[in-house]
């Protein structure tokens, strides 16, 4: 994301409105600071090494296997995110989860 546009600010840098790098079949936008960068594809978790802002990342607690982190990194935010907007914090609120798969689990 740019980091300064309204959504960035506010920590929706999916949202950006200037232009955002995704992490998984994207294409790197034109005017965010490296133009040599600029179309190239983007692989994710198959890439054998990214570089990104350390606002997007975090560190893997040592001791914990890497068959732990990777559910929680993809499972486990795909459903805290939208807990911790809409509910968490709030009085009187109730959550239903609807099947007990990989993010019915992590929502539990």
């Amino acid at each position: 994301s740019c980091m300064a546009c309204g959504m960035s600010d506010q920590g929706f840098e999916q949202h950006c409105f200037k232009g955002k790098t995704l992490t998984y079949c994207g294409a790197y936008p034109e005017g965010m600071g490296h133009d040599d960068c600029v179309g190239t594809h983007t692989n994710g978790g198959y890439s054998t090494d990214i570089t990104v802002h350390q606002r997007f990342v975090f560190k893997v607690p040592d001791g914990m296997p890497l068959e732990v982190a990777g559910p929680l990194c993809c499972a486990g935010i795909t459903t805290y995110a939208p807990l911790a907007r809409h509910v968490m914090g709030k009085k009187d609120q109730h959550v239903g989860v609807v099947g007990f798969g990989g993010l019915g689990m992590m929502a539990v």
